[in-house]
C-alpha cells in the first residue's frame, strides 16, 4: 500500500482551507469590522495562521509554531499583540461570514421550509475564576445549584438540516455583589470591547432581542 506523503495531506488541506475562507468572505469582511495595521505582517496572514492552526488540531499558537514544518508568515508575538487590539469587532465578523455561509446554502432547500433562529445559554463553570474579570456566581437550571462562571450565549441559524453559527457571548452577573473576581481592565468607552463589557452585564432576554435586530439586518 502506497502511503500519501504528509507534505501533499498539508498541501490539500491548505488548499480547501483558502478555497472555504474565500467562500465565505473571512478576509472580505476584516477591514469593515475593525481588523487594521499600518505596518508588519498583513492581517490577512494573521488570521489566517489562526484559523489553520485551529483547523490543524493545535492547542494554541505554540504548539502550531512548536510542531508544524511549515515557514510561519507572521510571529506568534506579533498575533497575540494583534489579538489584543479592543477595536476588532468579532461579532460583526461572524456574523458577516453567517451571511455568506446562509446565502450559500439557502437556495439548496425548499422554499416552504422554515427557517429560524436557535438559542442556547449552556454554562461555562469555572470555580477557580476569582482572578478572571467579571467572573461571577450564576445559577445553573440544569443541576439546579449555583456556580461560577460565565452562561456562554449562543446564537445560530438553521433551516431544520444546516446550522450556522450568528453569534456567541460570555454573560456574567448584572449584581456587582455576584461578581467574584475584583480584576477590573480599564477600556475606551468607544471600543468593541466596552461594548462586550455591557452585554455580559445585561440581561439575556433584552441581549437576546439586541443580538437577533443585529443579525437581522
Amino acid at each position: 500500500m502506497n502511503m500519501i506523503p504528509q507534505t501533499v495531506a498539508s498541501n490539500n488541506c491548505l488548499t480547501s482551507f483558502q478555497s472555504v475562507s474565500q467562500r465565505l468572505g473571512v478576509f472580505k469582511h476584516l477591514k469593515s469590522c475593525g481588523f487594521k495595521k499600518r505596518n508588519g505582517a498583513s492581517v490577512d496572514d494573521i488570521i489566517s495562521t489562526v484559523l489553520y492552526s485551529k483547523l490543524k488540531g493545535h492547542e494554541n499558537l505554540y504548539r502550531y509554531y512548536d510542531q508544524t514544518r511549515e515557514t510561519p508568515t507572521c510571529s506568534d508575538h506579533a498575533i497575540y499583540r494583534f489579538l489584543k487590539r479592543d477595536s476588532l469587532n468579532w461579532e460583526k465578523h461572524l456574523m458577516r461570514c453567517s451571511k455568506e455561509a446562509i446565502e450559500l446554502i439557502e437556495p439548496l432547500t425548499g422554499s416552504d421550509r422554515i427557517k429560524c433562529f436557535v438559542l442556547d445559554d449552556s454554562m461555562l463553570e469555572r470555580p477557580k475564576a476569582y482572578k478572571t474579570e467579571l467572573a461571577g456566581r450564576l445559577f445553573d437550571h440544569v443541576f439546579a445549584r449555583q456556580v461560577i462562571g460565565f452562561a456562554d450565549l449562543q446564537i445560530g441559524w438553521t433551516d431544520g438540516n444546516s446550522f450556522i453559527p450568528v453569534s456567541a457571548t460570555l454573560v456574567t452577573s448584572g449584581k456587582d455583589e455576584l461578581i467574584v473576581s475584583n480584576h477590573v481592565k480599564t477600556v475606551d468607552k468607544r471600543t468593541c470591547a466596552h461594548r462586550i463589557r455591557e452585554q455580559a452585564r445585561t440581561k439575556k432576554n433584552d441581549l437576546v432581542v439586541d443580538i437577533i435586530k443585529r443579525a437581522l439586518n
